[in-house]
């Protein structure tokens, strides 16, 4: 049976999820995230979001998953942040537009990335990330973020210029 019915069991409530846009994806999704090791806790509220979104989506015309982009995400978070409640938004969209992406329904985003150092140690850290840690693309970014503001105050304040000294 789908990992949905694992997450949630009413018939209307499976309905409801399976609804709109991205309802033919909401069965892979939640694979995705049980094998992520998500508890029926953390992955309803992303799988509630989710649907709500494709329903969202509807309202604006977008008949199908390959036309969803970034704008039309921010404007739903946006619209959404206005009603609050909603802490596990931001996430939940970072796994659709992650998993639409792997499923080769939408493109990448298009980002210019200016040469940084480290960049090489800092890209295979993003791969294990995404390879072993699963994690989405902005959360991805963050991680990304930190690493390189380490390794400047490990080169600065710390004055280590040899990595494989760090302890």
């Amino acid at each position: 049976s789908p990992v949905l019915e694992y997450y949630f069991k009413a018939p209307w409530c499976l309905d409801r999820l399976r609804r709109g846009p991205i309802g033919a994806h909401i069965d892979s999704i939640a694979a995705s995230l049980h094998e992520r090791g998500y508890g029926k806790s953390t992955a309803r509220p992303v799988l509630r979001i989710i649907a709500k979104f494709s329903v969202y989506s509807e309202t604006v015309e977008i008949k199908d998953a390959r036309q969803i982009r970034g704008p039309l995400v921010e404007r739903f978070l946006k619209d959404l942040s206005r009603g609050g409640g909603f802490p596990e938004a931001r996430r939940a969209m970072d796994h659709l537009l992650e998993h639409l992406r792997r499923c080769g329904l939408i493109p990448e985003p298009v980002k210019a990335r200016r040469r940084e150092r480290f960049g090489a140690l800092l890209h295979r850290y993003e791969q294990y990330l995404e390879d072993v840690r699963g994690l989405p693309g902005t959360t991805r970014e963050d991680y990304r973020r930190g690493g390189h503001r380490f390794l400047l105050w490990l080169r600065s304040e710390a004055r280590l210029r040899d990595l494989r000294r760090l302890r």
